[in-house]
């Protein structure tokens, strides 16, 4: 059997073998019970059908508010915020530009290369530092010609954990400016940041807030991945081009789901704070657990996943043979870090995901040093 092509078709088969499933991040973590409260109580019958097509304004509000808060960001909810049906979907809304090429960092999340290709943009990769992660400026000026209108930035980043540093921000923005090149910043695990109190946001330097395109959504943040619910925050120059493309997406967005987070967005930011605990242990779980085993591992700074290299326990066997390797005879499943790259080159490493729960970590702990006990 040959490792699948896409994250999605290693959880699949994951859940067929009765694998552990460390490959996607899809938390087993129990919703908070003020969500089954408010779906027994008597509901108002507006709350079951179609809604604004832009997004609940309550729920705009709150987001831009928060923005505002936090990072010192003045948005207009009702012009530059909007709401769409996850972040994966958010993305494909602000790439819709035919004959755009747009640069992405590499390692990067998968779905970016379809993304951009349905969009009838031409993606143009540049590596990241092996190891560190680092931005090779020199790399990325050489990718810019006149054809450049988006990069694509992610941090925390997935799949390597890495937040980039306050410099390569002020580096990325001064180069847009310079270059006349939007920003597409996808944030979905901004609140999952480990080693510093925030990560930097790329709208709030000089002249980037007309240029810059939040991508976020509430999935990971509060651990509700099914209801795909996420924004935009965005330009409000772009605002009706934007709005254009969200109505022949989406009629509306899951109606009782957004009232319900809506009403409930302080309980919610407020049981973040011990989410991102739990997430914290379990971090240092997985990466102890690695290292226990010999097995060498990139800090993961943020999000919630960390890149294990294979060299050294693997030598000569290709990641995704080993991905398969774990899959198949230890019934864990992780992703290579070959599918991570535009031509799937071999980096040696696999993704391993650590928002489990700790129980789980620890069946995790038991197959992986049964794998690691026989090479």
């Amino acid at each position: 059997m040959q490792m699948p092509s896409t994250i999605e078709e290693i959880s699949l088969l994951a859940a067929q073998s009765n694998a552990l499933d460390l490959s996607m991040g899809t938390p087993v973590d129990a919703v908070h019970d003020f969500v089954a409260d408010y779906f027994k109580r008597p509901q108002n019958v507006a709350i079951h059908q179609y809604a604004d097509p832009d997004g609940l304004i309550a729920l705009r509000q709150q987001i831009t508010t928060e923005y505002g808060q936090r990072f010192a960001l003045a948005v207009d909810a009702q012009l530059q915020c909007t709401l769409v049906s996850g972040a994966t979907q958010g993305m494909m809304i602000a790439l819709m530009s035919k004959g755009d090429e747009v640069i992405v960092f590499e390692t990067y999340f998968p779905p970016y290369a379809s993304q951009i290709a349905l969009a009838g943009g031409t993606i143009k990769p540049v590596a990241l530092t092996m190891g560190d992660w680092t931005i090779d400026f020199d790399k990325l000026l050489g990718a810019i010609n006149g054809k450049t209108k988006v990069i694509i930035l992610n941090s925390p980043h997935n799949p390597t954990g890495r937040v980039l540093s306050d410099d390569e921000y002020a580096q990325l923005s001064h180069i847009c400016r310079q270059h006349d090149i939007y920003c597409i910043e996808d944030r979905v695990y901004q609140d999952y940041v480990f080693d510093k109190p925030e990560a930097a946001l790329m709208a709030s330097y000089p002249g980037m807030q007309d240029r810059t395109i939040i991508c976020n959504s509430f999935s990971k943040r509060f651990l509700i991945t099914g209801w795909r619910i996420g924004y935009l925050i965005h330009p409000e120059k772009l605002t009706e081009k934007l709005r254009d493309i969200v109505t022949n997406y989406q009629c509306s967005l899951p109606t009782p789901l957004v009232h319900c987070l809506s009403d409930h967005y302080d309980d919610f930011r407020a049981g973040h704070d011990v989410i991102k605990q739990r997430f914290t242990l379990r971090k240092n779980i997985v990466t102890q657990i690695l290292k226990a085993l010999g097995i060498e591992v990139d800090s993961s700074q943020g999000g919630w996943f960390i890149m294990a290299s294979t060299e050294d326990l693997f030598c000569g066997v290709c990641d995704r043979q080993i991905a398969m390797s774990l899959l198949n005879d230890q019934k864990v499943a992780t992703v290579p870090g070959s599918l991570f790259m535009s031509n799937n080159t071999d980096i040696n490493k696999v993704r391993v995901s650590f928002c489990k729960t700790e129980s789980y970590l620890s069946d995790f702990q038991h197959q992986l040093s049964a794998s690691v006990n026989e090479t």
